[in-house]
């Protein structure tokens, strides 16, 4: 499983019992530190950046303000904040997102080196990454890293109506919109 966007780690507790890697992918450095690094394994593998369709060694990212590690309660339901790229999609209540700094990676090349699927597994890729689902997607497609994903799961957002349809289009894999 790549969860891209892996936040609190929610949807690698909906996996893990029927996967046997994971490789979890979350910018937000309170979030990552807190819920991810404990998870940390030989076979659960964690990330403090995010995804693209390039490597950058660091890049501005936005965080909701109220968006912290103390949301993260599994019994409370699932956290309400935002985190982004983009500035003007960091945020749910209007107020000025903080900023900070993370390395970018390039999802194709994180695929075959890191990942380095063969032809037996069985891929699963989670995306919900706020607005960058198609710069991602359309990497993937380019390089064809794409026919090494046996699953998607993808929360799409606003903006991406148009590549949305086309990805559909173009698609026979196994995938599914995200809702948690």
């Amino acid at each position: 499983m790549i969860d891209l966007g892996a936040n609190c780690g929610n949807s690698y507790e909906h996996f893990k019992n029927s996967i046997d890697e994971a490789f979890l992918i979350e910018p937000q450095h309170s979030v990552y530190t807190t819920w991810l690094i404990p998870r940390a394994s030989s076979h659960v593998h964690v990330y403090q950046a995010v995804v693209s369709d390039h490597d950058e060694d660091s890049v501005p990212f936005f965080i909701d303000v109220p968006f912290g590690s103390e949301l993260c309660s599994f019994d409370r339901g699932y956290p309400h904040g935002a985190s982004s790229l983009y500035k003007d999609k960091a945020t749910v209540d209007t107020r000025s997102p903080t900023q900070q700094s993370v390395e970018m990676i390039d999802i194709a090349r994180f695929i075959t080196d890191i990942v380095k699927p063969r032809p037996v597994d069985h891929v699963i890729v989670k995306i919900d990454i706020e607005g960058s689902e198609t710069a991602v997607l359309k990497r993937m497609i380019d390089t064809q890293t794409i026919n090494l994903v046996d699953s998607f799961y993808v929360e799409w957002h606003p903006g991406t109506e148009e590549f949305r349809r086309e990805f559909e289009k173009q698609t026979d894999i196994n995938y599914q919109e995200w809702m948690l």
